[in-house]
């Protein structure tokens, strides 16, 4: 089968043309961090599979005293993204009982909230999970995270 080119919608919501490998695929990088691998299998099958993240640090971060933001990693942890959510037990019921906020080092009066609820959470694009603080209404309460790099 000789090698067709595999179109491509881009971020500026245009098209791109990438040169298939003679199977119908094309292996595309995406912003210098993820590869794509494209099959297409005929003009209607498409399938996709999105290189995985390296895991560089997961955990819960208790922080022990209320107004005392602390960090979330204790030492330099170089990463892309974490993810950060409410913590839950092992049948899936939320640990804390008060809003939890992360931010950026030194701006630990402002952050985003972590609702008690919120438990498929959401990613910060940051280049070291370190930078990142922990402030909690309730002592002893926290957060869940995933580190990806």
């Amino acid at each position: 089968m000789a090698a067709e080119p595999v179109r491509l919608r881009t971020e500026d919501g245009g098209w791109e043309n990438q040169q298939g490998n003679g199977s119908g695929a094309a292996l595309v990088e995406v912003a210098n961090e993820a590869a794509i691998d494209v099959n297409v299998a005929n003009e209607s099958v498409i399938s996709v599979d999105v290189a995985a993240y390296d895991i560089e640090a997961e955990g819960v971060k208790t922080v022990t005293a209320t107004g005392t933001p602390e960090a979330l990693v204790s030492s330099s942890t170089p990463c892309k993204r974490v993810w950060v959510g409410a913590p839950v037990d092992d049948d899936g019921v939320a640990v804390n009982t008060k809003v939890v906020r992360i931010s950026g080092a030194g701006t630990a009066s402002v952050g985003y909230a972590v609702l008690t609820t919120d438990h498929k959470g959401f990613y910060i694009p940051i280049a070291d999970a370190a930078d990142l603080t922990v402030r909690v209404a309730v002592n002893g309460e926290g957060i869940s995270y995933v580190a990806f790099g």
